[in-house]
């Protein structure tokens, strides 16, 4: 694309409102010849062997690495949080069943800070637990209720640098950014206009502080400023390039690139960080390099990590360059 506007409307990138930007142009290094799955644009391929379906997944939902290259998985089915080492070996898992301090009660997102925290959405107890690479919890945030510092049923989450976190208070239809165990900021409420959400379920940030919010029943991902300020949108309910149904999960490469899982339409669709459609991967199956039901997502050196949640595994995806 030229250097337009936000403000400008695409075939399969709909911005909503003006975000006085310049669009960064199309970034051209995804291949358009691997046809096997019969799309026109291709994200990426599957790496033979990597989908840990062995390995005793239950139902994988949320994904993130540390600095060592594990992974980490929340599997609600088994209350756990799963580690794996980077070739899918299988190393350890913490959680059980249970309401008390350490418990988990249906997991869903998980991240990994610089300090190699580990921050897990424990969606139906309320809250954020935040446990040591060993599992042992080091302090928690959030409870079941209402008001801010409350979780209804939450289960995205995002660290940025400064050590913020980001939670996609899902039921309670917002976003709310903390500092520690406060709350600094509450983003959006429950509504149809441009700034408000219906089951946000994800939630990722920027280099410069920018938010990306999946707002699931609404299908569309929002964009807001780091002061909460509403910028813009990218999508609408549908099957079509740059269209979501029911939408879980969003990452962000090092270069600001946007991935998402279109969970409904079981594939992941990539944007530029201006919001313009790339390309998209993935239909309906059970091979390799097909979905269903994708959740969470987590982009890295040149890979792709997705949450194959009803084929019970995890596929890595390597970028073609």
């Amino acid at each position: 694309m030229n250097n337009n506007s936000f403000s400008q409307q695409s075939e399969s990138s709909k911005f909503t409102r003006r975000l006085f930007l310049k669009c960064a142009g199309f970034l051209g290094f995804f291949a358009c010849t691997y046809t096997a799955l019969g799309w026109k644009d291709v994200l990426a391929k599957p790496l033979p062997g990597a989908d840990f379906t062995r390995n005793g997944l239950g139902a994988p939902f949320g994904i993130s690495l540390d600095s060592a290259g594990n992974i980490y998985v929340t599997d609600p089915a088994r209350y756990q949080v799963r580690v794996y080492d980077g070739t899918g070996a299988f190393r350890y898992s913490f959680g059980q069943p249970g309401k008390t301090l350490g418990k988990l009660n249906y997991p869903r997102g998980i991240a990994v800070d610089g300090q190699d925290r580990i921050f897990v959405v424990d969606a139906n107890n309320g809250r954020v637990q935040v446990f040591d690479r060993e599992g042992k919890v080091i302090y928690v945030i959030g409870s079941l209720g209402a008001a801010a510092g409350f979780f209804y049923t939450p289960q995205g989450i995002a660290v940025d640098q400064e050590g913020k976190v980001y939670i996609a208070d899902t039921r309670n239809h917002r976003v709310q950014v903390f500092r520690g165990m406060a709350v600094e900021m509450v983003i959006g409420k429950l509504g149809d206009r441009e700034e408000e959400f219906r089951l946000p379920t994800a939630v990722a940030v920027s280099e410069d502080g920018r938010i990306w919010v999946v707002d699931s029943k609404h299908g569309k991902v929002k964009l807001f400023d780091r002061q909460g300020r509403f910028l813009g949108s990218i999508g609408r309910q549908g099957s079509g390039k740059g269209e979501f149904n029911n939408p879980q999960g969003i990452a962000m490469d090092k270069v600001g690139n946007i991935y998402v899982s279109d969970t409904g339409n079981n594939r992941i669709q990539k944007f530029t960080r201006d919001g313009n459609f790339v390309a998209s991967y993935g239909r309906q199956g059970s091979k390799e390099g097909e979905f269903n039901k994708p959740a969470g997502i987590y982009a890295g050196d040149m890979k792709i990590y997705v949450a194959d949640t009803f084929n019970r595994r995890i596929q890595i995806l390597k970028i073609v360059s």
